[in-house]
């Protein structure tokens, strides 16, 4: 069951199905899913892997984490980008992917408003879909606000660590400025959450971003480095899961729910607005 069942629950996670058939992690991490029975289903990018393709979309992903496809808002990630354009990725979701034009989107659930963005391969966040952000956050009424997309800024995964794309350091000032509540990522195979940040990357705890990096669908593992970064507040490797947020009218909660049920983080916090 959501955290109290009284507010919208969204869960969300990347890195999720293996190629071919399904395999025991992304099996174990639906069925977490079907257990919370959340609202809404975030799926943060690489969803299937190797190359996202179409038939691998319909072999594997569709019999675990298919089962919420009518829930689901996806954003892309790099191994979608393997087959051609995400050919297969937009096909499989359709328009909830919000089309080939940039793949970015925004709606609503409850009080809090939600940006969906394509950050999958070097460029992708462009001038224009800066514009687009800054625009539709500034047409927002609602006073909490949830972006996410694939590639973590921070990070402290050795594998897939802050990653170096120009742009979302330019994206992050953006969301900042806008003083947006929390950003979800994937890529990097771990579980980690930082304190509030600011543009910069310094804790920012009166209007800062909490970052929640939840690559742990069922892609293999990555392991952290020996030194985190600074603000780096929790950090789980080698444990499936998926990241429960209740989206209160003013605040939020949160957990991490490991694949065998076990909660392994939680807390909560008052949004900007």
């Amino acid at each position: 069951m959501p955290l109290s069942g009284r507010h919208p629950a969204v869960v969300a996670a990347g890195d999720i199905a293996c190629p071919g058939s399904p395999c025991d992690p992304e099996q174990a991490t639906a069925a977490i899913v079907s257990r919370i029975d959340p609202d809404l289903v975030l799926a943060l990018g690489d969803t299937q892997y190797r190359e996202g393709s179409l038939a691998d979309f319909r072999a594997s992903y569709e019999r675990t984490w298919g089962a919420f496809k009518a829930i689901t808002r996806p954003v892309p990630g790099n191994h979608e980008y393997r087959t051609t354009d995400a050919s297969g990725y937009f096909t499989y979701f359709g328009t909830v992917a919000g089309g080939e034009d940039g793949g970015h989107d925004s709606f609503h659930l409850g009080r809090w408003h939600l940006v969906a963005l394509d950050s999958a391969f070097p460029g992708a966040i462009t001038d224009e879909q800066l514009d687009w952000v800054r625009a539709d956050l500034e047409a927002s009424s609602h006073r909490c606000e949830i972006v996410y997309w694939h590639h973590p800024l921070f990070s402290s995964g050795a594998v897939e660590g802050n990653d170096p794309m120009p742009e979302l350091a330019s994206l992050w000032a953006l969301l900042h400025a806008q003083r947006v509540d929390v950003v979800l990522n994937g890529h990097a195979h771990q579980y980690e959450r930082f304190a509030p940040l600011g543009a910069d990357g310094a804790i920012d705890d009166d209007n800062g971003i909490r970052e929640f990096v939840v690559g742990t669908g069922g892609g293999d593992p990555h392991p952290f480095e020996e030194v985190p970064l600074p603000a780096s507040r929790v950090r789980i490797r080698e444990v499936h899961g998926v990241l429960e947020l209740e989206l209160q009218p003013r605040s939020y909660a949160w957990r991490f729910v490991g694949a065998d049920g076990s909660v392994l983080d939680h807390g909560s916090a008052a949004c900007h607005g």
